[in-house]
């Protein structure tokens, strides 16, 4: 199996980690631009042995030190491939242990002996089970089949009780409560709590395990689905977000949501066309019902989230070396986290990341058929 390290950009690598607790990862892209990679990426940084709680370990060569959680630091040097924007000779694998050793073969997905890591819930409205396996072992390096664990009464696009659990809002978006929000969102807050909670020891683990609980990162696919089809108001469906983020299991969440211009035109300014017309009065004649429920949820959600991740086409037309631009925006929610205890190497719980800041930044990537993607700035190559 591809080593996690391998497979995320430098450019990338301090960004596509565990946020800090609490906080919302805010991913966009477009019909042409899928953020898939991204997510595939971020599955495996969490569930790769070479990270600690979810936090990339030091650097694999001499001089690696931690860097800011958001390329808050300078260009990283010494440290392995540690060298992409804030990286500070961070890595994602562990250099210094046998995890490191381990994260460059292949790896069956089990937490150490101290119960060390997070589990990953990934709800899809858009992408079924098959799909996010081939995607996550091609751009994660890490293959969830052998991380799921099977119930007796599960379905079989569905997994839990292991450190990755799928719940298929895709296939089964039928058979989900049509004509009632309240049904609808009673429906989705059970079974996306229960794939959470399904991550809980049981009593005897309770009394016969010393390991602490992992918790769990949520990574939602989607759900902008809802709105667009007039099942769900954006209102409501922020509000079953905000009630899945304060669950005590879940850590942080990572967010999918398409930010194609027809679906945010009614969050944007239009300029006046004919003479004599107002600038309301074309966007109150041009915005749909979806499109104004569209951009509501995605604003809402670009209000509190602690980093805004876009992808989006050139410009200037399609291109056979480059896939788009990706751009990482610090959201609403980054301006109000203030200062963060950060817990050093020692344990010393030093405030070494206080008022870090997400760095912002745009570049072009391309990713390769294989899956294997690579980013780099304007102007790099002649481009």
């Amino acid at each position: 199996m591809t080593s996690t390290r391998s497979t995320i950009p430098p450019l990338l690598e301090s960004y596509l980690r565990l946020p800090p607790e609490t906080s919302l990862i805010l991913l966009t892209g477009t019909l042409g631009c899928s953020v898939s990679w991204l997510v595939s990426r971020f599955v495996g940084a969490v569930l790769h042995p070479g990270t600690e709680d979810g936090f990339g370990g030091a650097g694999a060569g001499a001089g690696g030190s931690r860097g800011g959680r958001y390329g808050a630091g300078g260009r990283g040097g010494g440290g392995g491939e540690g060298g992409g924007v804030g990286g500070g000779g961070h890595g994602l694998g562990r250099g210094d242990d046998e995890d490191g050793a381990r994260g460059r073969e292949d790896w069956d997905g089990r937490a150490d002996e101290s119960g060390r890591g997070v589990d990953v819930v990934l709800v899809s409205w858009m992408r079924d089970l098959a799909f996010w396996k081939s995607e996550i072992r091609r751009g994660g390096g890490v293959d969830i089949t052998k991380l799921m664990k099977k119930d007796a009464d599960a379905d079989e696009n569905e997994s839990s009780g292991g450190r990755f659990t799928f719940v298929d809002c895709f296939t089964t978006l039928s058979s989900l409560p049509q004509n009632d929000e309240d049904a609808l969102l009673a429906e989705l807050e059970t079974r996306i709590t229960a794939a959470i909670t399904s991550q809980r020891p049981s009593p005897t683990q309770h009394q016969t395990n010393t390991r602490r609980r992992r918790k769990t990162f949520l990574i939602l696919d989607s759900p902008s689905l809802l709105p667009a089809l007039s099942l769900l108001t954006s209102l409501n469906l922020s509000t079953l977000l905000l009630r899945l983020r304060a669950l005590p299991e879940i850590h942080s969440t990572l967010l999918t949501c398409p930010s194609d211009l027809p679906l945010l035109s009614a969050a944007t300014p239009h300029t006046p066309t004919g003479p004599g017309r107002s600038e309301q009065q074309h966007q109150s004649a041009g915005a749909s019902a979806v499109e104004v429920e569209s951009a509501a949820f995605v604003v809402q959600q670009a209000g509190v989230a602690r980093c805004v991740i876009g992808v989006r086409e050139l410009e200037t037309g399609a291109a056979g070396d480059v896939s788009g631009v990706l751009r990482v925006s610090r959201g609403g929610g980054g301006y109000a986290d203030g200062c963060e205890e950060w817990e050093g190497e020692g344990g010393s719980g030093e405030k070494e990341g206080a008022g870090e800041e997400v760095k912002e930044m745009e570049v072009l990537y391309l990713v390769r058929r294989d899956g294997s993607a690579r980013v780099f700035e304007r102007g790099a190559d002649g481009l």
